[in-house]
């Protein structure tokens, strides 16, 4: 509701709820679990103000041999490796984050389309474009955050949450230094297709 109401959030928000939201991952992650739907959605804030990952109706444990059958998950969020139904690891809760803290930032999913399949071929084939190509003045700090989350290669995303923290709280402060006019309003917001409003959850077997 907050993005869709602002369009966008301002970066020092937008930050420390990605922030917190990975703190959640890494404590599941602790665990052995895997959420596998990271999305604005499911971040949700308490009475202070503090993020918390909710809807772990799909998350799944590591150790588990069996996938779920089909695709499941949320088209314009999930990891390309769940797209090819591969077996998950903290990366693929990586990617999801990225792709909601892009939208947070740029007013927009990094990728767009009207058609399920189109948005989730896209992601396989293209890299991520930078938020800053869509909000103007974003830190280049926060562009390679986003960038790293949005790797479609799992191997060159970040490798733990804590060395993901550390590059948040980092930007945090270099954001929080800065008036908020320093970075431009999106330049243009596109909203979700109707046909992706309906795949929330299940979008079949894909190959």
């Amino acid at each position: 509701r907050m993005i869709f109401e602002k369009t966008a959030l301002d970066e020092p928000t937008a930050l420390r709820v990605a922030l917190q939201a990975t703190m959640g991952l890494h404590a599941a992650w602790k665990e052995g679990m895997v959420h596998a739907d990271v999305k604005p959605q499911n971040i949700l804030f308490d009475k202070t103000g503090c993020a918390k990952l909710i809807d772990f109706g799909l998350a799944m444990f590591v150790r588990d041999d069996v996938p779920k059958a089909g695709v499941w998950g949320s088209p314009y969020y999930m990891a390309p490796e769940q797209i090819r139904q591969e077996k998950l690891d903290l990366r693929a809760d990586m990617y999801s984050l990225g792709a909601s803290l892009f939208h947070a930032l740029a007013g927009r999913p990094p990728y767009e389309g009207t058609e399920v399949r189109a948005v989730t071929q896209a992601k396989l084939k293209f890299d991520a474009p930078a938020p800053s190509r869509f909000r103007p003045g974003l830190l280049p700090a926060t562009d390679q955050i986003v960038g790293r989350l949005l790797q479609r290669t799992p191997g060159l995303r970040y490798p733990t949450y804590k060395s993901l923290e550390g590059d948040l709280q980092k930007a945090i402060e270099k954001a929080a230094a800065r008036p908020l006019s320093a970075v431009a309003p999106p330049k243009k917001n596109i909203g979700p297709g109707a046909a992706l409003k309906k795949a929330v959850y299940t979008i079949g077997a894909m190959t």
